[in-house]
């Protein structure tokens, strides 16, 4: 049994929790006898049901009779005694664990997979009340249903350092490594295997070979589906397929994302490789490890990712024994040590496997990160040097002057042609085009013109696309104020050129004035610039580290937003504009080449840097490679030019060349990963890795770290620090001298010395390490902390069973507060807003499909503590909840505006923002599973705040029974005559210190549900809040506005105005069809 390093929800429930993790329901009946169960319902979906053993790679750790010596390399051996013994016992508890599944469900369930390797689990179709039944289940941990998850170098491999790495100049040595021996598993959607980036020779003559000596999966002639391979798919560099769909059974790429992302990481060295669309054009090109193997799992359908499948290839990957595993697909926000899929990875670090995620392409925005754990390397887009150019000139018409303009796109040269905007333009759907082009256009609508579009709302190429349907000779892209300078060298369908944000508002300024305007677009060339590279792009997303924790409350999983003590992304990588691979019959041109932009493509770039650190490398750990990374990392910049923080970029962009010379490594260890679980009490801030972040400073942090030397003499380390000037950093030792695979103890402490007024906030520093001779580089660690005046404690939730009473709250730390005091807002009940909603189209993006959506608007008055939406009765299945600020004051809900998003695949959400800022905000329901042809949905809205509705008070006490002099007990009393069963009550908590030099601590919110009295007479226990650091103490303007709940704009216009279009076009309240 695994004991303490399982993981629980509350009181050690089982309760079932959803990946996505943003629901909460209130746990269904429990039923014990198979013949009192009802037929089961056609509704069936995925399951994933966890049993308490360890898998075979964590239950290898520490245990030598598990492993094998390859070379100079340990590797896992599931041929061993010692874990086909451990292999045999879970299959004997996954039997027994099925046997008591169909007894409980009253039927045989089907089973899709077994997991031994990376997790101990069975996937199964269940329906939801089969599922519900299998709480307390004896020998099941967890059951989880499962989800589907989207998808998240010609010039790429030089910019980060794989040269050096080739030749082995980074390292001095006469030879180098590409990749040779390496075996690199590609998660995605598959892979073109007759493309020559994974031939068997390559564009050199280089015979490849293969290091397992077998092959792997469908390519195994033993393997039953091995006849349904092409002839001459499988080779000594591709070793091995597998799908793992259902539907079609065939690794085959039909997306290109899969072909692109291998032919990242490791694609043959190519010459002469021909792409583009209106201008085509060759250039050399190769992978980042060029000469490694590859594995392709194919676990995609289109652009989505079901759980099971991936989950069922990463289990593979293990088993496999691949070295390197790239996973360019979102993995969601639930706690790391709450997702399978990040569990599994943990089992694949286990096994001594380098994994690199996508960070996901949802920025600019903060904690917009869609993959976190601390044993996965999360990867960022950024740029490399290479662009192809192009310029706007012979401008002429209008009523001033128009001078030439540079941009980018791989384009033939058009023109001089009449410029049109897009908008105000009909499109195919019979709507007004607002200037982004987000529908095709009819046919013959601008008889060869250059139609301008705004950057937004849907894909570039879209945009390029629809413009040509309407006749468009060419097409100028530009940019608003979220991507600014970012460019994009897209191949579009047409002539057309990108353009940055301020030469977007002197083409706007010139076509308001005047008529005939006129210009063209010149033939792209290649350019290559320096200062082109390391720019983070927009799109990237950024951390800090966010999460939904749980819970809330031990017999009600609710979870809540809580952050990581972690540096994420860890790192950046070349991911915009990357020339790789396509699937047959998506280019002109055959093999297919074609140019992609997102995390996607970053993450392979790393993925083949960590293959070539390994070959070079190879008694480096997946962990001391990542460190090597980030110590070595160049800075990064944003499309402007400014400074990248570590938040923002991580550590930086990486460096092959210096990290392959890295003088000292950081190494962690999988005890260590499990014991940092922020919900057992652990602290990831205390993880051996290279950030140093501390989301919560109350005034003080510290960090130890441990150093090792990876040089073969003694070398003598000097430290030097750089971080703002009231940010006082002190490292021990600051010198010191280590000996060959020595290791050196590091400690850090950080502290406030500037005014407490303006503690609050992000604050950011570096450490460096300076070896004195040698050849390593300069190594740095990052620091990044958030100092705050007070901890406070996680929000309160009590379910109450009595009209008044009260309960005690431990957690909250005020430091640098000399009388901290608290003011009640609230309690007050919220309002119910009743929606109706068809069901949305599979994997439909809320903000662009109107099918199977509804919003509201409503306006949240200053001083409100709190605003809380929770979706409270649905007839739908899956009623996902979006709510976002409207700050460009149109109603439409925009992705730009989003500030929360609960989209389980269950029933439950809910969104709950801290001082959420005034003004205009927007509720947005999309109905992913409709019971009906159109299904009921009822949200509760709450504003509790900014005065006391006198039925809650509270007081604050210092705490005698604990040590720290700075912790406080609060005291919360509440009088609600006439409390029933199911009544919520809302209000907010805020801490303020009206004597000290940061009077505004934070906000804490509260929530009260009315329950059944219990039948004894006993009283119930008091649940104490555990500490925990949310987000940082918001400043709050001086209370003016009355207390009271929103309603929809009366202004709603009738649901037949609704044009049907790609963008969200109501105001107020409004159904779609």
């Amino acid at each position: 049994m695994r004991g303490s390093s399982r993981l629980r929800c509350g009181a050690g429930t089982l309760g079932l929790m959803v990946l996505a993790g943003a629901g909460a329901q209130l746990p269904p009946p429990r039923v014990t006898t198979a013949d009192s169960l009802p037929p089961p319902v056609v509704a069936a979906a995925d399951y994933l049901l966890m049993l308490e053993d360890e898998p075979l790679a964590l239950r290898a750790q520490g245990r030598p009779g598990f492993w094998r010596q390859d070379g100079d390399r340990r590797r896992l051996d599931p041929a061993s005694a010692e874990a086909r013994a451990w292999l045999d016992r879970l299959a004997r508890g996954q039997t027994s664990l099925l046997h008591d599944v169909a007894a409980r469900i009253g039927r045989q369930p089907r089973v899709l997979d077994r997991y031994d390797h990376a997790l101990d689990g069975l996937s199964l179709v269940l329906s939801p009340s089969e599922a519900a039944r299998l709480s307390g289940l004896q020998g099941l941990w967890r059951l989880q249903r499962l989800t589907s998850r989207p998808l998240a170098t010609d010039a790429g491999p030089a910019w980060i350092g794989a040269p050096a790495l080739w030749d082995g100049s980074a390292l001095g040595r006469p030879a180098g490594s590409l990749g040779q021996g390496i075996v690199i598993g590609v998660i995605d959607t598959g892979i073109n295997a007759r493309h020559p980036s994974f031939a068997a020779i390559d564009g050199l003559g280089q015979v490849l070979e293969n290091p397992r000596g077998t092959y792997l999966g469908w390519c195994n002639p033993a393997h039953p589906m091995h006849n349904r391979l092409t002839a001459g798919g499988c080779n000594a560099k591709l070793i091995g397929q597998w799908s793992h769909l259902r539907a079609s059974m065939n690794p085959a790429d039909e997306n290109g994302h899969g072909s692109h992302t291998a032919g990242t990481a490791a694609g043959n060295r190519l010459l002469g490789a021909v792409f583009g669309r209106t201008l085509p054009m060759a250039r050399d090109l190769s992978g980042v490890a060029p000469l490694a193997n590859l594995v392709a799992y194919d676990a995609c359908e289109g652009s989505l990712c079901a759980e099971a499948a991936t989950l069922a290839a990463i289990e593979q990957a293990v088993r496999d024994g691949v070295d390197v595993i790239n996973y360019s697909i979102t993995i969601g926000d639930a706690s790391p040590w709450a997702s399978a899929q990040d569990l599994a990875f943990l089992g694949a670090r286990a096994a001594g496997i380098s994994v690199a995620v996508a960070a996901g392409n949802a920025g600019p925005g903060p904690a917009s990160l869609s993959s976190i754990a601390p044993w996965l390397t999360t990867v960022g887009n950024a740029s490399h040097d290479r662009a192809f150019v192009a310029e706007l000139n012979q401008a002429s018409g209008g009523g001033s002057t128009l001078g030439a303009m540079q941009g980018q796109a791989l384009t033939a040269a058009y023109g001089p042609a009449a410029l049109l905007p897009a908008a105000g333009r009909i499109n195919r759907l019979g709507a007004i085009d607002d200037g982004r082009c987000l529908e095709p256009f009819p046919p013959g609508s601008f008889g060869g013109a250059i139609l301008l579009c705004e950057r937004g709302g849907n894909g570039r190429l879209e945009k390029g696309d629809n413009v040509l349907a309407g006749g468009a000779g060419g097409m100028l892209l530009i940019n608003g104020p979220d991507d600014g300078a970012s460019l994009n060298s897209d191949a579009q369908a047409l002539p057309a050129l990108h353009l940055g944000e301020r030469e977007g508002l002197a083409l706007k300024a010139w076509l308001a004035l005047g008529s005939g305007h006129r210009l063209a677009i010149s033939r792209s060339e290649v350019s290559l610039a320096s200062d082109r590279g390391d720019r983070l792009a927009p799109g990237s997303s950024r951390g800090p580290a966010r999460y939904r924790a749980c819970c809330l409350h031990p017999e009600l999983p609710i979870p809540f937003p809580a952050e990581l003590d972690l540096l994420k992304p860890d790192l950046a990588a070349p991911g915009t504009d990357i020339l790789a691979a396509q699937a047959n019959g998506m280019s002109a041109f055959v093999p297919e080449f074609g140019l992609l932009s997102g995390s996607s493509m970053a993450s392979p770039h790393l993925a083949g840097g960590a293959a070539l650190l390994l070959a070079l490398r190879p008694d480096w750990t997946p962990a001391e490679i990542q460190s090597a990374l980030q110590l070595t990392a160049r800075p990064l910049r944003d499309a402007e030019g400014r400074a990248v923080t570590a938040l923002e970029g991580g550590a930086g962009g990486i460096d092959l060349a210096a990290a392959a010379r890295a003088g000292l490594v950081l190494d962690a260890s999988i005890a260590a990963f499990l014991a940092a679980e922020p919900e057992t009490g652990g602290r990831p801030s205390a993880l051996n890795l290279a950030g140093l972040v501390d989301a919560g400073c109350p005034g003080r942090c510290a960090w130890s770290r441990m150093l090792r030397s990876t040089e073969a003499v003694s070398r003598t380390w000097s430290l030097r620090i750089e971080g703002p000037d009231a940010l006082r950093i002190d490292a021990r030792p600051t010198r010191f001298t280590i000996g060959p695979g020595a290791s050196q103890a590091l400690t850090v402490t950080a502290s406030w010395d500037g005014p407490a007024s303006s503690v609050a906030g992000w604050r950011f520093g570096s450490l460096y390490l300076r070896p004195e001779g040698g050849a390593s580089p300069e190594l740095r660690l990052p620091l990044a902390l958030r100092l705050q005046a007070a901890t406070l404690p996680r929000p309160i939730f009590l379910t109450v069973d009595r009209e008044s009473g009260s309960r005690r709250i431990d957690g909250l730390e005020a430091p640098l507060a000399l009388a901290p005091e608290v003011e009640v807002q609230g309690l007050i009940q919220a309002s119910p807003i009743e929606a109706r909603v068809a069901q949305s189209p599979r994997g439909a993006d809320p903000f662009r499909v109107l099918t199977g959506t509804w919003s509201t608007t409503l306006t949240v008055p200053a001083d409100r503590a709190r605003l809380s939406v929770r979706i409270a009765e649905s007839a739908s299945r899956d009623p996902d909840l979006w709510v976002g600020r409207d700050d460009n004051g149109d109603g439409l809900p925009q992705l730009g505006e989003l500030a929360c998003a609960s989209a389980s695949p269950e029933i439950g959400e809910r969104c709950d923002l801290v001082a959420p800022e005034p003004g205009p905000w927007w509720l947005l329901v999309q109905n992913g599973r409709a019971a009906g042809v159109e299904d009921r949905v009822v949200l509760e809205v709450a504003l509790p705040g900014p005065a006391a509705a006198g039925n809650l008070s509270a007081a604050l006490t210092r705490d005698p029974s604990l040590p720290d002099a700075d912790a406080w007990r609060l005291q919360l009393a509440w009088s609600l005559p006439g409390l029933q069963p199911g009544d919520r009550w809302q209000g907010a908590l805020r801490l303020v210190d009206p004597t000290g030099p940061s009077p505004n601590l934070g906000i804490v919110s509260v929530e009260l549900l009315g329950v059944e009295r219990a039948a004894t007479a006993t009283p119930r226990p008091s649940p104490r809040a555990e500490p925990s650091r949310p987000p940082s103490p918001t400043t709050l303007p001086p209370a003016t506005a009355s207390a009271g709940v929103p309603t929809p704009s009366p202004s709603a216009p009738s649901p037949s105005a609704a044009p049907a279009r790609a963008v969200l076009p109501w105001l107020g309240q409004r159904n779609r069809p």
